[in-house]
């Protein structure tokens, strides 16, 4: 097999990614456009991947990376450096979506084990640079994911991300470390590839929120996030104490007991998510007084 891509729109793409442009010296980014991509990986994210590569492995190392990566056998008939260069290409063009999300963190990993021989190098690179790279292709061109510690999870809209960010330090802050690892777990389960775990994020989400309730209340055993919203309405002032009840219902519907074509949006668990965490936060500078 000789399967050259040189000529392609992803081979284009190496030629402006790896310059050093007028954007990356002056610092300046395109504003994040709306999420439109999830559930695939469209040229311009294979084309980075594939600079990346170029950039800092040979011929033979890449294809070894990705062949790895995606369980294929490299074409041993292919021995130049152009011929594998286009293996590779064909490689990244040919494979499920959710596999070039899987050599992003490969990339990642990889980059991490050659950090100093890199950051050493006469045209150093960094893990750093590629995420802060990557998370600008996704956000430039309406991809609902990000990399953040070398693993891509599930992006949300910037005001999602923005309650989420503030989340997980206030809960930790306040010592609600099992409701921050609850909301953890429901990124996580949003972030599921190739099909994100709806359901189970609603669940997460939801405990998040009723173990900072609880907490709070200094409630404990059976005690419902219900429970909570009727015993203690002064941790809620009228009418939001009245949504506890209304979003534990639709939890409840939509995560827990579900009907046959009940199951919930992915819009709509991002927001309960939200709603959650944004609840939740606010317990937990209630708890410290703030």
């Amino acid at each position: 097999m000789n399967q050259l891509g040189d000529k392609t729109a992803i081979s284009w793409v190496i030629t402006v990614t790896t310059m050093d442009s007028f954007s990356r010296r002056h610092g300046y980014r395109s504003p994040a456009q709306e999420i439109t991509i999830r559930e695939d990986a469209p040229e311009v994210f294979r084309g980075y991947i594939l600079a990346t590569l170029r950039r800092y492995l040979d011929a033979d190392k890449a294809r070894q990376l990705v062949c790895s990566t995606l369980n294929r056998l490299p074409d041993r008939g292919n021995w130049s450096p152009e011929n594998v260069w286009g293996e590779v290409v064909w490689y990244l063009e040919n494979c499920d979506w959710f596999r070039v999300y899987d050599l992003a963190e490969a990339v990642y990993r990889n980059l991490l084990a050659h950090q100093n021989r890199l950051m050493a190098s006469s045209s150093p690179f960094s893990t750093s640079e590629f995420v802060d790279d990557l998370n600008a292709v996704f956000e430039e061109n309406g991809i609902g994911w990000k990399m953040e510690n070398g693993q891509i999870l599930s992006r949300g809209t910037e005001a999602f991300e923005v309650v989420i960010r503030q989340a997980s330090p206030a809960l930790q802050s306040a010592g609600m470390q099992t409701s921050s690892d609850e909301l953890h777990k429901a990124i996580q389960d949003l972030s599921r590839r190739p099909v994100p775990d709806l359901t189970g994020a609603v669940q997460h989400g939801m405990a998040a929120l009723e173990c900072a309730a609880k907490s709070v209340a200094g409630m404990t055993g059976k005690a419902t996030l219900d429970d909570v919203a009727k015993t203690r309405q002064d941790l809620f002032r009228p009418p939001l104490n009245e949504a506890i009840p209304k979003l534990w219902g639709f939890a409840s519907n939509r995560g827990r007991h579900i009907l046959e074509g009940g199951e919930p949006t992915y819009k709509e668990v991002e927001l309960v998510v939200g709603v959650a965490a944004t609840l939740a936060t606010y317990l937990s500078r209630t708890a410290a007084g703030n």
